[in-house]
């Protein structure tokens, strides 16, 4: 095989990973986590003081996966690194 086709197959793998990458979603922190740290994690109350928003407009987020969130005991909990980038990536 010559060394061109070589790299015509690494390129073919190339974009074949690329596109498995693309259609794998992207992980969301749980709060049965191993490595998850209670202090990332807020209720409710905490993503309204963050993101000055209503509860409807939290519920949309939800929806939407805008932000990470997860239930314990019946209790929602939102991610809140996940909230801040939010916060930023508005302001611009």
């Amino acid at each position: 095989m010559s060394e061109n086709e070589q790299i015509i197959l690494l390129l073919v793998k190339v974009v074949k990973n690329l596109k498995k990458l693309r259609k794998q979603k992207r992980s969301r922190p749980k709060l049965s986590d191993v490595d998850y740290n209670p202090a990332d994690w807020g209720l409710m109350e905490d993503v309204f003081k963050i993101l000055s928003i209503s509860k409807s407009t939290l519920y949309r987020y939800r929806a939407q996966k805008k932000v990470c969130w997860d239930q314990k005991g019946g209790i929602s909990y939102y991610y809140l690194p996940d909230l801040l980038k939010l916060k930023y990536r508005c302001m611009k």
